[in-house]
């Protein structure tokens, strides 16, 4: 489909709009529609087409047969009203313990044989980079924290930062959620390499709250050069998150020499160390993870 453009003056130019589709979405005169541009062009949509309901409704028999992913997967699919029925009310304790891990999901209705849950986060939808910023600060954050209790052989701090990770994990839902209900909005065309990002970053997080139960787990002290490396994967995570918020060439070609000699050195270092030989395969997972992470954010 075509549509004339028509000048209005010097600086305005308007186009009309299909009627069959006017009529279809309620369009009336002084109504306010969204407008987003990309490189691929301009998109024009109702509001309400932005904020479509997306409605489930779940049965859940017994506790056992809860699992945490009954929320968090129709959740990250951008559904804005869950129903779960059940029984046995020891269920709903279950249900209300996993929504404060999701952001923006609030239960609105609690009854005896069921609760309902609702999406009340229209004010964020329209904050992604943000959201994904703080992601990387929560995880730089959670990095200068482990250096730190390294440092200081301070185990027990390490317990803190386990609680964290669920901090982290809310950011991450709800950045998945958007990109699923309205794709990357900046640049559609790196809608997955976003989506693959955000969700690589979270699996470092994971490693990091690994690392931290099995030192607390086996009141375990590292070798001073283990710490170095700790450092070090620290700082290329952090220039990632440089390349995230500037792109540079240059910037890139130095930190993938830099990435790629880091990871000859942990291989050098597990053939010759076998008491920290656990936290360095950690490590190993999560440089390689570091790695690939400029590769989504320039293609």
């Amino acid at each position: 489909m075509q549509r004339k453009v028509i000048q209005i003056g010097n600086s305005t130019q308007l186009i009309s709009l299909p009627r069959k589709w006017a009529l279809k979405h309620g369009i009336k005169k002084g109504e306010a529609l969204d407008v987003v541009e990309s490189q691929k062009g301009l998109t024009i949509s109702p509001p309400s087409l932005n904020k479509k309901e997306k409605k489930l409704e779940l049965t859940i028999k017994s506790p056992d047969g809860f699992r945490r992913m009954l929320l968090f997967s129709p959740y990250i699919q951008g559904y804005t009203e869950i129903k779960i029925n059940y029984k046995d009310p020891g269920i709903f304790s279950l249900v209300s313990d996993q929504v404060q891990f999701l952001m923006g999901y609030e239960i609105i209705t609690q009854e005896p044989n069921y609760c309902i849950i609702k999406s009340i986060a229209s004010a964020l939808d329209n904050d992604l980079d943000n959201i994904i910023k703080r992601i990387f600060w929560s995880t730089i954050s959670i990095m200068k924290d482990m250096i730190n209790a390294l440092n200081n052989n301070d185990i027990n701090k390490l317990n803190n930062l386990i609680a964290l990770e669920g901090t982290n994990n809310k950011l991450t839902y709800f950045s998945l959620r958007l990109l699923n209900r309205e794709g990357y909005k900046k640049d559609e065309n790196k809608t997955n390499s976003i989506y693959y990002l955000i969700h690589c970053v979270e699996e470092i997080v994971d490693d990091l709250r690994d690392i931290c139960r099995y030192m607390i787990k086996n009141k375990l002290n590292i070798n001073k050069k283990t710490k170095v490396l700790f450092e070090e994967i620290s700082q290329y995570f952090e220039e990632v998150y440089s390349l995230f918020n500037k792109f540079d060439s240059e910037s890139l070609l130095n930190f993938d020499r830099g990435i790629k000699s880091f990871i000859r050195k942990l291989i050098k270092m597990m053939k010759h160390n076998n008491t920290d030989y656990v936290i360095l395969s950690f490590l190993h997972n999560i440089a390689a993870k570091i790695k690939h992470l400029p590769t989504e954010i320039h293609y």
